[in-house]
């Protein structure tokens, strides 16, 4: 008989399945949404070859959703080519909207061959790669090697299929520590990674992957990505936002590792993908944006407050000392200055709207209703 543990482990494991692969009414009104801010980008799309990496992930799932959600109201449709490493997975994801040949499943070790013979692919947004800390540090070297290789592969074959444009998903880590008094990121910030701490292994494959694409001859627009509330966050991960709503969910107590004086600004997933779409699609006058909010801007420790209110009968424990931080110069604050890209487009959907609508829709996903 399998042990008690062994049954929570596969009870824990069924419900981040179905949080990954079930889409609510939220994730329907979110695609809705997304498709009426981007009509005229997604117009552009009509009989067009677009690839999207990292496509069952948090920020690629509702860029393919959107461009599926284009097609079945066009009848000159995009075709999506989905390079991924779990087929099964993007099959329960998107289902029978596979099914229809609006988009084509290619395993990643294709990349480099059987995808260079495509003649063409007219836009590519690369969006593959690990995120999350917890699991990329565990072997840095690892990390740096597949996020560049990745990158380097998604660069030869825009070049290859002549592509019209390259968006590259990068990161607010390639600035590295900010220092204090900093209040916004600009994109012209000199700063960069410790390129002698192991810690700095996502943001500096980041920042050289940046360099590949821009002198790849490709047209090329990459997005800085900062901090995100969204439905399709991994519950088990360890960003904040999903952490302590699984947390809350599961034991009614919220956590905060730290002082919880990091601050934060946050933006909604259906925003952020509006912003990729324009980015991609429309005429950006820059090479790099910002991409993220600096309107919505919280602490860890009033986030997790935050969380618990709305939740109700939640207890909130900050283990760290705020005295340990006082004197530290570290990234606690990571908020963009996102003046070049609100005149693209601007977030106003709040923290305590992006919150309720993801917490409503990840209980409903995973059947875990408090």
């Amino acid at each position: 008989m399998p042990s008690t543990e062994t049954d929570a482990r596969s009870k824990s494991q069924t419900s981040r399945e179905r949080s990954l692969t079930i889409r609510d009414n939220i994730a329907n009104e979110d695609i809705q949404f997304i498709c009426r801010s981007c009509r005229n980008e997604l117009n552009q799309l009509k009989g067009k070859r677009l690839m999207i990496t990292g496509g069952t992930g948090f920020v690629g799932r509702y860029l393919v959703e959107s461009v599926l959600e284009f097609n079945s109201k066009n009848r000159n449709k995009c075709h999506i080519l989905l390079p991924v490493r779990d087929p099964r997975k993007a099959r329960c994801i998107f289902g029978e909207r596979l099914e229809a040949g609006d988009a084509a499943l290619i395993q990643w070790h294709e990349v480099g061959s059987s995808l260079a013979q495509e003649k063409r692919c007219d836009y590519i947004i690369h969006a593959a790669s690990p995120s999350d800390p917890r699991e990329y540090l565990k072997d840095t070297k690892k990390t740096i090697e597949e996020i560049v290789n990745l990158t380097q592969s998604i660069v030869d074959y825009a070049v290859s299929a002549d592509s019209r444009r390259l968006l590259y998903v990068s990161s607010g880590a390639v600035y590295g520590k900010v220092p204090a008094g900093l209040d916004r990121i600009p994109e012209d910030y000199p700063g960069a990674p410790d390129t002698t701490s192991p810690t700095s292994c996502y943001g500096e494959a980041k920042r050289f992957s940046e360099m590949l694409c821009s002198t790849s001859g490709v047209d090329t627009v990459i997005a800085r990505l900062f901090s995100f509330i969204g439905i399709y966050q991994d519950p088990q991960s360890s960003f904040a936002v999903p952490d302590f709503i699984r947390q809350a969910m599961e034991s009614s107590v919220i956590r905060v590792h730290g002082d919880g004086t990091q601050v934060r600004g946050y933006c909604y997933a259906s925003e952020l993908s509006i912003m990729l779409w324009k980015l991609l699609l429309g005429r950006p006058s820059e090479r790099v944006y910002n991409v993220g909010s600096d309107r919505f801007v919280i602490d860890i420790k009033s986030l997790a407050q935050l969380i618990a209110d709305m939740l109700g009968s939640i207890t909130v424990i900050v283990e760290g000392n705020e005295k340990e931080s006082v004197n530290r110069v570290t990234a606690d604050r990571y908020v963009p200055n996102m003046d070049r890209m609100r005149r693209i487009y601007e977030p106003s959907i709040n923290i305590k709207e992006s919150l309720e609508r993801t917490t409503c829709s990840l209980q409903s996903r995973t059947g875990h209703i408090r």
